[in-house]
């Protein structure tokens, strides 16, 4: 399991094959790994697949590791392409959407998103 709490080793090592996925939005898959106040997920977005518009309290860095994704900040765009990244502020409102190959990303929130943790925790109970 990749949730770490006070009783979890001092290490957590983690393939992404091995991860249990979950869905964010439709055509996106999340597979996450927690940590007591880090929280790193691998996502496949699927092509034209989109996290629609939102905000919340964790700062969010992603880098684009296949395909491409336009992020989209206070209404600014960019086109992210493989080697690429992007953090955005706490609170700040953003969106992003896969290119035509799709994308691949790793993105990181601190601290934890909480909601994905009890989304993720959820799937594991079946």
């Amino acid at each position: 399991m990749a949730v770490r709490n006070d009783e979890a080793p001092d290490v957590i090592f983690a393939s992404q094959a091995g991860m249990v996925a979950m869905s964010s939005a439709p055509g996106v898959e999340v597979r996450p790994i927690f940590g007591q106040s880090l929280l790193t997920c691998w996502i496949t977005m699927a092509p034209g697949a989109g996290v629609p518009e939102h905000a919340h309290i964790n700062e969010q860095s992603g880098v684009v590791v296949a395909g491409s994704v336009t992020i989209t900040v206070n209404g600014e765009s960019r086109v992210l392409s493989a080697g690429e990244a992007y953090l955005v502020a706490p609170n700040v409102v953003h969106e992003g959407v896969a290119g035509p190959e799709g994308a691949q990303l790793v993105e990181s929130f601190t601290p934890v998103r909480e909601d994905f943790r009890e989304k993720w925790l959820a799937l594991q109970q079946g």
